[in-house]
């Protein structure tokens, strides 16, 4: 083992142990080499532990993640905030939020009342809205060719949102009509787990549609909506088939493989036996924002992508770190982006890993995709 190892005090030591972790990271457990990994790995913990602790991000860190999702601008927090000079102060830190806009930014933005009002089980609204479709770009979906054969109003338009985006959908995967029958019972723990080894390839994501197809399933990928919380839904395609689709929403493999089996799991729980009631998704909510249905398709997607004895098992569940992280998805034949996303959401820490979720890797498998046409 190398006599050199010593205590990490300073970033440079932390950069250094780093850089000496990739160089042994393939090394055998019991030898010189493996042995001196797992020391710098406890010591590099430790000095994460001290300087980079987790917990609640701030005010102003939170709502800019949240910006950078949903690809605001400054001006369009002028709504929930007040004015563009609050705006401005309450970004940089400099303003505390009132209950009027902590209230606006839970509803208006999804930002969990803990993060706002920085007080954990804090509360503001009893419930999250149901999905608010009059809010969707009507005009830019219509533009888009979305709403083919559709000559009402605007009002109508309005009215008819949810009906309109699932006939889209549908549209979408008549295209593409499937030659496979579909088995009720088909999709099960273990299906979505089958379909989650695709991450393991460098074209992974590309491969679902042709996986699903043969299993008799639907899979769409929609332009993402500007300024829409939609991720993904399930549903009954005319054909009588399931059929699935993502946004693209974010571009991050952890989110492409989650909402992937989220709505799969909607497809094995929730489709049979519910008569024709699609579902949409946001998967940015969390916790008493979720229903019981939804809370059943994540708890499903959760178990079918790292099973729980497995995952409470791993070094990773109780470490976060990287080398861990790959351990584990190198075990389960996964992508590591999987494993990186699971410790994100225990802990909370969407800043942690931020190399490992595969940001920028979906949406250039789906070129169709990144226009509304």
């Amino acid at each position: 083992m190398n006599t050199a190892i010593r205590l990490i005090k300073t970033q440079e030591d932390y950069e250094t142990a780093l850089a000496r972790v990739d160089v042994l990271m393939d090394a055998e457990p019991d030898t010189p080499e493996g042995d001196e990994l797992e020391v710098l790995a406890a010591l590099i913990e430790m000095y994460e532990d001290k300087v980079f602790p987790i917990g609640l991000p701030s005010v102003a860190e939170a709502i800019k993640f949240r910006m950078d999702q949903m690809d605001l601008r400054p001006r369009d927090l002028v709504p929930y905030i007040g004015s563009a000079a609050r705006v401005s102060e309450v970004l940089a830190g400099k303003r505390p939020l009132t209950l009027k806009m902590a209230r606006a930014l839970h509803t208006g933005l999804d930002i969990p009342a803990e993060v706002l009002l920085q007080d954990e089980g804090a509360e503001l609204p009893d419930e999250n809205p149901a999905y608010d479709w009059s809010k969707f770009p009507l005009a830019a979906m219509a533009k888009a060719g979305w709403f083919a054969g559709f000559n009402g109003t605007a009002h109508d338009a309005k009215e008819r949102a949810e009906e309109l985006v699932q006939a889209r959908v549908m549209a979408l995967a008549a295209q593409k009509p499937l030659s496979s029958p579909y088995q009720p019972g088909t999709v099960t723990v273990d299906f979505i787990r089958e379909a989650a080894r695709l991450s393991y390839l460098d074209e992974g994501p590309r491969l679902v549609g042709d996986f699903l197809g043969k299993s008799g399933i639907h899979f769409v990928v929609l332009f993402h909506l500007p300024r829409t919380h939609l991720d993904g839904a399930a549903m009954w395609a005319t054909d009588g088939k399931p059929l699935v689709a993502l946004t693209l929403r974010h571009d991050r493999l952890d989110n492409f493989w989650f909402c992937l089996a989220h709505e799969l799991a909607h497809v094995a729980l929730h489709l049979e036996g519910n008569g024709r009631t699609p579902f949409f998704d946001d998967l940015d909510l969390m916790g008493d924002a979720l229903d019981g249905i939804e809370r059943e398709a994540d708890d499903m997607a959760q178990q079918a992508l790292i099973d729980e004895e497995a995952w409470k098992s791993s070094a990773a569940s109780h470490t976060g770190h990287p080398r861990d992280v790959r351990v584990l998805a190198k075990v389960l034949r996964i992508h590591p982006a999987i494993v990186a996303g699971r410790v994100r959401h225990d802990t909370r820490n969407y800043r942690a890993l931020t190399r490992f979720v595969g940001l920028g890797e979906v949406r250039k498998h789906f070129p169709e995709a990144a226009t509304g046409a």
